[in-house]
């Protein structure tokens, strides 16, 4: 009788694990096709940034973008960041743009499933992805980062994802996310 209580306890822990957590999916970031197909294709540095609690989501939100990104100014936000794993840096130019996938023509860099950057997230309970890029290089008027087009916020967890992999688009102006997002 305590072997059956035991194996009902543990299925239900099993259970209440599994439904709290979300396969990951790849996360594919490349040039709009406005840019490839115009053969435009600036230097851009892509930050997708993992953060686990509102209070330090809403932090960065109030930070400025164009200090963030510059680099003559020690930025203890960004070097804390990446410092504790949670951001992925991809560097895109003319020679680094990435490869074309089977779900897309136009040239993409993947952050696969079995990336680190997954298991830090997974380990520090991630629940929303922002995504940043350094182009254009500045905005005037220097807006705390949740107003400034470079801007992207989503859920981290992928089943909120409609599709096989989260897809961001660089635009002249701003990323884009082209995959679907379930409320």
């Amino acid at each position: 009788m305590k072997f059956g209580r035991l194996v009902i306890v543990l299925g239900f822990v099993a259970l209440i694990v599994c439904t709290s957590c979300c396969p990951p999916k790849p996360i594919e970031v490349g040039y709009g096709h406005s840019l490839v197909a115009g053969g435009n294709m600036p230097a851009v540095e892509v930050h997708v940034i993992g953060f686990s609690s509102d209070a330090s989501l809403n932090q960065f939100k109030n930070r400025s973008l164009n200090e963030y990104f510059d680099p003559s100014k020690p930025n203890s936000v960004r070097v804390d960041l990446v410092s504790t794993g949670m951001v992925k840096v991809l560097q895109f130019d003319a020679a680094n743009a990435g490869q074309a996938t089977p779900d897309s023509a136009d040239p993409v860099q993947v952050i696969p499933v079995n990336d680190p950057i997954y298991a830090n997230w997974v380990a520090k309970k991630v629940t929303t992805l922002v995504i940043i890029q350094n182009y254009p290089r500045e905005v005037n008027g220097n807006p705390a980062a949740a107003q400034d087009p470079r801007y992207v916020e989503v859920p981290a967890c992928a089943d909120k994802w409609d599709g096989k992999a989260l897809v961001i688009r660089i635009l002249l102006s701003q990323p884009t996310v082209e995959t679907p997002i379930k409320n």
